[in-house]
């Protein structure tokens, strides 16, 4: 039976690919995240689920065939996925590595067609809809899970979630983040209450089920667009005044409660708060440059063991720590791919920041669409750039999602720049 569903949710995500094309791309977040959801149905170890990613992949390179080689969005992505192509067979775990290989090329993938599909408000407002929905659902997921006893209760908190634990909660975050923009480009007014409203359970959601990787997200996303928004207007720091002292009430008068909470789970983890410098993901990344940097094996310390995906160990991790496995990206890039593969990784995070200082170069900062634009891309930057010490880059939602999002993003502002330079041309012609 869960064979037959597992199978019936893959053709029809097909076959929704075949039918829109193109148009895919606006629901996919939402037909990955249903399939992150129903995990708890479909099972994790059963075959198809390492099928997901090739098939959404096959039906990205079916529909975007065309605008997948135009190199001048980003040569180091192409780069880094030959370098990926190259090295994969040295790999002793082709299961695994050819997980994570497929991971990290959908994700940046997703970027280049972000950039050449989403390539103004409209498009974005059909993607936007998706987010909406992913809001509605990751509440719905919540109450059903903990009437019905669904998933596991990590810390000992008796609060459930479902198949959305760890980094699958992050989608939620990424959701949250978006909503201002979502509501400027809404045009209902009703619409624009049911984002609000959905944005704050699912942060109190977040809270409750003490991801703290989530709520840093969406702390990053949201302080950054706020930050970018003020440094521009200053006037619009009184239009948010009450939400700011009600939001620091509620921090003051819970504080107290959150944080023991936080003691809670680190309890339930065998892991208290103040040993997490010793058993962190800071650990993992110190002891992944320490062996690369060794230089004791030349060959693993310029295109690493080629196994990166989180079932592998790196230093002398398994004598103290509980969970022996690598759970940092910025770690398993170096462990499993080497110096090489991580100064090709830096340089697409380099290559992108690069191209939104010169695509904005021109652009006013008396228009609040583009300040909010140019807010939310530096946003989901500085959220990409947490991501290294977290392993969200090997879930198959929440970072092609992101690069989606902040291709579309650079593509408008590039649009609106050059716009601009052709004025500016034309009047001194």
């Amino acid at each position: 039976m869960i064979l037959a569903i597992n199978i019936l949710y893959h053709c029809i995500a097909f076959l929704l690919a075949a039918y829109y094309k193109k148009r895919f791309i606006y629901i996919m977040p939402l037909v990955m995240f249903g399939y992150d959801a129903l995990n708890i149905i479909l099972g994790e170890n059963l075959p198809f689920t390492a099928i997901k990613i090739p098939l959404y992949l096959f039906a990205l390179t079916i529909s975007f065939s065309s605008l997948l080689f135009k190199f001048k969005s980003n040569i180091w992505i192409y780069v880094f996925i030959i370098y990926l192509v190259i090295t994969f067979p040295l790999s002793e775990y082709y299961q695994y590595s050819f997980q994570g290989l497929i991971q990290l090329y959908l994700s940046f993938i997703m970027f280049l067609v972000g950039y050449y599909w989403i390539n103004n408000t409209d498009k974005l407002r059909y993607l936007n809809y998706s987010f909406a929905a992913i809001l509605g659902l990751f509440i719905i997921n919540f109450i059903v899970s903990n009437t019905f006893n669904l998933g596991e209760d990590l810390y000992g908190l008796f609060i459930l979630n479902g198949s959305l634990h760890r980094e699958h909660t992050y989608i939620a975050s990424l959701c949250i983040v978006l909503v201002p923009l979502n509501i400027y480009l809404s045009k209902s007014k009703s619409y624009k209450y049911y984002l609000i409203i959905t944005a704050i359970i699912c942060a109190v959601i977040l809270i409750l089920l003490m991801r703290r990787g989530a709520i840093v997200l969406f702390l990053i996303g949201l302080s950054v667009i706020a930050y970018r928004i003020y440094f521009n207007k200053i006037k619009y720091i009184f239009s948010t005044l009450p939400i700011l002292i009600i939001m620091g009430f509620l921090a003051y008068t819970y504080s107290g409660d959150i944080l023991e909470r936080f003691y809670e789970r680190g309890v339930a983890m065998d892991d208290p708060l103040e040993e997490f410098e010793r058993t962190g993901r800071t650990m993992d990344i110190v002891e992944a440059f320490k062996e690369a940097l060794s230089f004791d094996d030349i060959k693993k310390s310029l295109i690493g063991t080629q196994d990166f995906y989180f079932t592998t160990t790196v230093g002398h991790f398994t004598t103290f720590r509980k969970h022996s496995t690598i759970h940092a990206t910025i770690a398993l890039i170096v462990h499993g791919m080497g110096l090489i593969g991580l100064i090709l990784f830096l340089m697409i995070f380099v290559n992108i920041i690069y191209k939104y200082i010169t695509n904005t170069r021109h652009l006013r900062n008396n228009d609040f669409g583009i300040i909010l634009l140019k807010a939310t891309f530096l946003a989901l930057f500085a959220m990409s750039i947490f991501d290294f010490y977290t392993k969200s880059f090997f879930y198959n939602t929440y970072a092609p999602t992101l690069f989606l999002y902040m291709g579309g993003i650079l593509k408008i502002l590039h649009t609106e720049n050059k716009k601009i330079v052709k004025m500016k041309y034309k009047s001194v012609n």
